[in-house]
């Protein structure tokens, strides 16, 4: 019995298939599958598609040109933005020094102001102790008044 559906199912399998071979003949003409006009097309889309790919994989190769030497740039730059850095921190250690600079000469100033201060009260009482030893001895010659020396102020070198 086995031998009789195997046979049945052989048969059905043949003619589904020579019925379906039938339909294709009856819409295309032919069995042969490349006049086919649906073929055609999606044969002619394809090859549309693939010449359109090929353009878009030339403009990224095309780009991916532009890129390599933009990539050398973000590089530098990025190095170029640590040196920035570097230097505006050196700036600053800069400022803070002539900051400290300014307040250093600040004081010597005050001092300096104070050591003329000083100088001229010393080159006065000099100068009234020569006045009373003249009206006490008399004599001008015999007692000279020193010349007054001038106030040397410190000059930065460099």
């Amino acid at each position: 019995m086995w031998l009789y559906w195997s046979a049945a199912a052989l048969v059905g399998a043949l003619l589904g298939m020579a019925f379906t071979l039938a339909v294709m003949y009856g819409i295309n003409g032919a069995l042969d599958l490349s006049t086919s006009p649906a073929f055609v097309s999606v044969e002619s889309d394809v090859s549309e598609l693939t010449s359109e790919v090929d353009a878009i994989q030339g403009q990224i190769e095309s780009i991916e040109t532009r890129l390599k030497p933009l990539k050398g740039v973000t590089d530098r730059v990025d190095g170029l933005e640590g040196d920035v850095t570097g230097l505006r921190e050196e700036a600053g250690s800069l400022r803070q020094r002539a900051d400290d600079l300014e307040k250093d000469l600040d004081v010597v100033s005050g001092r300096i102001t104070a050591l003329e201060e000083e100088s001229s009260h010393v080159t006065e009482f000099f100068g009234r102790l020569g006045e009373l030893l003249q009206e006490f001895f008399g004599d001008e010659a015999a007692v000279e008044p020193t010349p007054e020396s001038p106030v040397v102020t410190p000059t930065p070198t460099q």
